[in-house]
């Protein structure tokens, strides 16, 4: 599980590593500030969700929440258009990290499943 966590961690890095690597935030502030704040955001959720797994599931929806966010900023933030090569990365990882958070979800109704099936047997 923490594999998991560890990568979206390094996806909320790479976001805030874009912020000076991407042409779209050398461009306009809000994209830069948007992978700044966004990446920060999800690199420490993703951290906090491995040192502290047990502290509750809403971090996991505030972590799929960012990337959905993440995955349509190029477009509400205007950059869509302009720098495809941005959008296409931003939509990538955004997704990844929906991805990675929404995992949490499934994984623990397969593992509710599991446990109603043995306690019923």
């Amino acid at each position: 599980m923490s594999i998991r966590w560890w990568a979206v961690a390094v996806f909320g890095a790479w976001f805030v590593a874009s912020a000076w690597i991407l042409s779209a935030a050398k461009h306009s502030a809000a994209p830069e500030w948007n992978f700044i704040i966004g990446g920060a955001l999800i690199l420490l959720g993703a951290l906090w969700v491995v040192l502290a797994p047990q502290s509750g599931r809403w971090r996991d929806i505030v972590l799929a929440l960012l990337g959905i966010w993440m995955a349509i900023s190029p477009w509400t933030l205007g950059f869509a258009k302009h720098h495809k090569d941005d959008l296409l990365v931003t939509l990538v990882v955004g997704i990844l990290v929906l991805i990675g958070a929404g995992l949490s979800f499934v994984l623990a109704a397969n593992a509710n499943a599991a446990g109603s099936q043995r306690t019923s047997a």
